[in-house]
């Protein structure tokens, strides 16, 4: 079978792509074809995909009517397309071709959205919450849209005492550290994370690090943009930036973690937290469907303010104990969590 997925300038800000990425390489070695669409300046770093760049004239219709009616339809005609994945409701097109939206973001109520939700065969998400929005928004949806368990990356995995210690010299200077990992960032969500960070540094008056590991794809000037306020940080030394989209690394990263943070409140399920709780580290997040399964690994952001997680650090830096029970009741979670099940599980619902 021949897959199409459209890749634009969101696919590459949120989960989209790294949920793609997992797809695809078991699509692959399934001896199925996928081509990606790609709008923009960023590449496809998916082993076996077959990116088409989407150029010049076409790129400026690739998100208008025109491009839906005209240019979508000559490529997947072009290239035998059985099934074209979106993954996000904004690139939903109009055709003939079987359309599955794969979907981990909050999903709008506006005219224009519920209208191109009928134009899918089939909604995939992991998030029971989710699906049952969707079904009250169109109940015309309720048996076509699916929950499924979520995928995870191989290389997330709890690794040896040294090799946790190893990653603290790489990552912090030897120093304990919190890490951050959404994969959506802007200038202000960084500058509250700073600001809850120096609020922790006055509280706590140690050597502590923060690390921000960037999971999305940034234009150079973007990048300049969103990391503008360390430039003048007060413990801007303590504050490592990391830009690498690969999960190895991602996994060292947080495995030295004393603990990870998230603020994302966009996505209906925080694939980052439970990257962060299968690694055995626990998890500083705003409530949220993963809050609500895992608990026992997360303390709960229940305000996600700048000082509200501050306090949230500063109480798990003096508890050893809370932070040794959660770290523990993360490690647990591995015995049960099957990720190859999972994503076969998401790929048979997708052959369907």
């Amino acid at each position: 079978m021949r897959f199409g997925i459209i890749a634009g300038e969101n696919f590459f800000k949120t989960s989209s792509q790294y949920i793609a990425r997992l797809i695809v390489e078991k699509l692959i070695e399934k001896q199925h074809e996928v081509f990606v669409f790609n709008k923009t300046n960023f590449s496809i770093n998916i082993t076996g995909a077959k990116t088409i760049k989407v150029e010049g004239a076409l790129s400026k219709m690739f998100s208008a009517n025109l491009f839906e009616q005209r240019t979508i339809k000559n490529l997947l005609k072009q290239y035998a397309i059985d099934k074209l994945m979106v993954f996000e409701t904004g690139g939903i097109v109009k055709t003939e071709i079987p359309q599955v939206l794969v979907l981990n973001d909050d999903v709008a109520t506006d005219a224009d959205t519920l209208q191109k939700l009928t134009m899918v065969n089939q909604v995939i998400t992991f998030s029971e919450t989710l699906q049952q929005k969707i079904s009250h928004l169109k109940p015309e949806l309720v048996a076509n849209t699916i929950v499924s368990a979520v995928p995870i990356a191989d290389g997330i995995q709890t690794f040896s005492y040294n090799e946790k210690l190893a990653a603290r010299e790489q990552f912090a200077q030897e120093k304990p550290y919190f890490v951050y990992t959404d994969f959506e960032i802007d200038e202000a969500g960084f500058l509250n994370l700073l600001k809850a960070f120096s609020a922790f540094k006055k509280m706590q008056q140690t050597n502590w690090k923060l690390v921000v590991y960037l999971r999305s794809r940034f234009a150079t000037k973007e990048l300049e943009e969103i990391i503008q306020p360390l430039s003048n940080f007060k413990y801007r030394n303590d504050v490592n930036i990391v830009n690498n989209q690969d999960e190895s690394t991602l996994a060292e990263c947080l495995s030295g973690a004393y603990a990870h943070i998230s603020t994302a409140e966009r996505a209906t399920f925080n694939i980052q937290v439970l990257e962060a709780l299968l690694t055995g580290i626990p998890s500083l997040a705003p409530r949220s469907e993963v809050t609500s399964k895992y608990a026992g690994g997360i303390l709960e952001i229940t305000n996600n303010t700048p000082e509200t997680l501050a306090d949230q650090m500063m109480n798990l830096y003096k508890n050893e104990a809370l932070r040794s029970l959660l770290s523990q009741n993360a490690e647990d979670l591995k015995i049960d969590f099957d990720k190859k099940a999972n994503l076969n599980g998401l790929i048979a619902t997708l052959l369907k």
